[in-house]
């Protein structure tokens, strides 16, 4: 059992947690057993579990440092050292080199001069006893660093990073602004230009329309690669690649390549049947939008590639800088996308991947492996360069922010950024949620989770990757179920997820990478806090001037009694709802507690009569507190909270909750054009047509409206008041 127990403290499997009611729940062995095993660990026997530990261990202490070390900004870097009984006296030399290639430190020890650094020792299965040590450098400013350790003919190199004590802090947060914006899924946006889906020339417009009214925010839905699964699977949070972009997103008659004749009159009047749907079709655009964005690269190859013409070449820079995770990419969409013909099978083989950027002068074999990776390459490059135009456009309106990306807490399965790094995902786990009122037997999510051990024998290299790669090209990034980076519940295979159980991550590194590529960035950092969680992490995440999230329907005094906006965290990101919660007409109207009876979905042992009992209640504090604020719309005035809602009641509503404290406020576009829909139901999938529902009115309708236009210029004047109490 000691083993045992061993094995699940190794492997970050916590025999216990605080619930929703703050009840304290043990984890069962059974619950922790099915975690070990999906994580590959033999527990057969006790042999295979001494084993198994002897291997960590060897893992854990077999080298001089881990292959990347990070430390806090402070008078003096220290490292902890992993050092032999053997090595204790030997002469060791240290060498420190910054990003730029230039030695910044150096010196000398003997480990056995060292202090414990606290991680104690290790026996290994030949009796070799291990210590750690810490080892002080000198000062030194917050970015990576090479680090060269040497001793009698053997030498290891490892990176350094050392993080800044907060998150990257704009001057409008600094002087204590208060922003505003909205927030919206991209793909539901409507123009007279429409292939059937939002896209980057349509946040164009959206930037346009709300910077002329004094916004300085768009936040985002994740923009991920979707699944090639089209017909069922494309939501944005569980995606086929976090490091990659949407090609559907892409504005087509934007493209240089792009010419009206491209698309026949077929595929033209499918377009417009795309462009009237109330839904999302996502299959439907891609069958329409993939063969012109075929020709326009045959055209490009044609015209660009094979003439080596500067944007040519610069597109061939482009696949070079952004490395092979691309090619993998490319190669895994070239395997299931049908494009270039349906006789054509890519050849997968490392060649192809090697010589993708090695173009014959002659001319470009469109039928060719070279032809449709570099097809693939296209997509995202064109993707990456329209929504850095959208960012760069929002700076040159003035806004202070522009645009919020959103990160998916993890990826699809079955989709390229697991299957391609399949030695760093646990793919027999999912991640998920322990159970609550809504989820009696928890939620499993279908995203396969990160191994920690694995993460760290990397480096953390996909983790810094992703960071990267979703804090180009915007002002903030929101890191959606931010307590990922502290732990995340697991789902073993074959039950449901009450069976779980939370796995630990290394915290104090991940939250000091994301510190660090915050600033190398200048990207504000949003960590979506919401639901059980604990102290210590709120806590760390104000500590590093992480913005926490405020959610209007959540923040209450008690039961029914909401919480004055003024009295919300003065760091945080507030809204009155997000994607997974009712719009305010459905809210008000109680629209969502009707479809949650009808699919089975309120919590159990409760009636349907008694939650709109409580939503009453919760109205008319809401009323109550509109009237003490001055906002109570005049045309209310001797009607029931039972009504309908209606422009003034939103309107009232939003003047009201854009007092709140917080520096960013945002709104959902949906609750301004008193849409009832939701975008996304938890805890349903084919049950409800989550992630495909569009706004009702266009870009430019919405802005050419004068009712919306005075709703916003309130809101806008609510912000731009400061609050004494800042």
């Amino acid at each position: 059992m000691k083993n045992l127990e061993r094995l699940f403290s190794w492997h970050g499997i916590a025999a216990n947690y605080f619930n929703y009611r703050g009840e304290h729940v043990h984890v069962s062995e059974s619950n922790r057993r099915s975690l070990l095993e999906a994580m590959g660990v033999d527990l057969s026997s006790e042999d295979a579990i001494l084993l198994g530990l002897k291997q960590l261990g060897h893992d854990l202490w077999d080298s001089w440092l881990d292959p990347l070390t990070v430390v806090s900004e402070d008078d003096k870097v220290s490292l902890t050292l992993k050092i032999t009984e053997a090595d204790l006296n030997k002469i060791f030399s240290w060498n420190v080199v910054d990003n730029t290639g230039i030695s910044v430190g150096e010196g000398e020890f003997k480990p056995s001069e060292l202090s414990d650094s606290g991680a104690g020792e290790y026996v290994d299965e030949l009796g070799l006893r291990h210590f750690g040590k810490t080892l002080n450098l000198l000062p030194l400013s917050p970015q990576y660093y090479q680090v060269k350790l040497s001793s009698e003919g053997r030498s290891s190199e490892v990176e350094l990073a050392v993080t800044p004590h907060t998150a990257y802090q704009p001057a409008w947060s600094e002087f204590n602004e208060r922003v505003w914006g909205s927030i919206i899924q991209l793909y539901t946006l409507k123009s007279e230009r429409s292939w059937g889906i939002g896209d980057f020339g349509d946040l164009q417009d959206l930037l346009r329309g709300a910077a002329n009214l004094g916004a300085d925010v768009i936040g985002l839905n994740p923009l991920h690669a979707l699944s090639t699964e089209l017909s069922h699977s494309f939501s944005p949070y569980s995606p086929s690649d976090r490091r990659y972009l949407s090609p559907l997103y892409i504005s087509v008659s934007a493209v240089r390549e792009y010419k009206a004749e491209m698309l026949d009159p077929k595929s033209e009047a499918l377009r417009k049947q795309l462009s009237e749907s109330t839904m999302v079709d996502y299959a439907g655009v891609r069958d329409v939008k993939y063969p012109v964005l075929e020709k326009m690269f045959r055209a490009f190859a044609d015209e660009e590639l094979t003439q080596s013409t500067p944007r040519g070449q610069s597109f061939l820079q482009w696949i070079e800088r952004t490395g092979t995770s691309l090619l993998a990419f490319a190669t895994y969409e070239a395997k299931l996308q049908r494009w270039f013909g349906a006789k054509y099978i890519v050849d997968p083989s490392k060649d192809v991947a090697v010589n993708l950027i090695v173009i014959p002068k002659a001319g470009l074999d469109h039928e060719s492996g070279h032809a449709s990776l570099l097809f693939h390459c296209y997509l995202q490059w064109i993707a990456e360069e329209q929504l850095s135009e959208c960012q760069n456009l929002s700076r040159e309106l003035g806004m202070k922010v522009g645009l919020i990306r959103d990160l998916a807490v993890g990826a699809d399965g079955g989709g390229c950024e697991v299957s391609s790094n399949t030695a760093l995902f646990c793919r027999n786990a999912s991640v998920g949620a322990p159970p609550d009122p809504l989820a009696q037997i928890g939620q499993n999510w279908g995203v396969p989770p990160l191994s920690p051990i694995k993460l760290v024998k990397t480096g953390f290299a996909h983790y810094i990757g992703l960071l990267r790669s979703n804090m180009r090209n915007c002002g903030a990034l929101r890191i959606d179920h931010a307590m990922s980076l502290m732990r995340l519940w697991w789902c073993p295979p074959g039950h449901t997820a009450d069976h779980g159980g939370y796995v630990y991550y290394p915290f104090k590194e991940m939250l000091g990478l994301l510190k660090l590529e915050s600033h190398l960035n200048q990207c504000v950092v949003i960590g979506e806090d919401l639901g059980v969680v604990p102290d210590e992490f709120r806590e760390a995440l104000g500590q590093a001037k992480i913005f926490s999230n405020k959610v209007f329907y959540f923040e209450k005094e008690s039961d029914s009694v909401f919480k004055q906006p003024r009295d919300y965290a003065p760091h945080a990101f507030a809204m009155v709802n997000n994607h997974d919660v009712p719009t305010l007409v459905s809210w008000w109207n109680c629209t969502d507690l009707a479809l949650r009876d009808k699919l089975s979905l309120l919590e159990q042992g409760v009636a349907y009569s008694h939650v709109c009992d409580q939503r009453r209640k919760e109205k008319e504090n809401l009323m109550s507190l509109l009237y003490a604020e001055g906002l109570y719309p005049s045309s209310w005035h001797g009607k029931s909270v039972d009504e309908s809602a209606d422009m003034p009641l939103v309107a009232a509503i939003l003047q009201f909750t854009s007092r709140s404290a917080s520096k960013i406020f945002v709104i959902q576009l949906e609750d301004i054009l008193l849409m009832d829909d939701p975008v996304n139901v938890p805890g349903t999938f084919r049950e409800h047509p989550n992630w495909q529902r569009k706004l009702s009115a266009t870009v430019q309708d919405i802005f050419s409206n004068s009712v919306i236009g005075d709703v916003l210029r309130n809101v806008d004047r609510e912000r731009k008041n400061k609050i004494d109490k800042f």
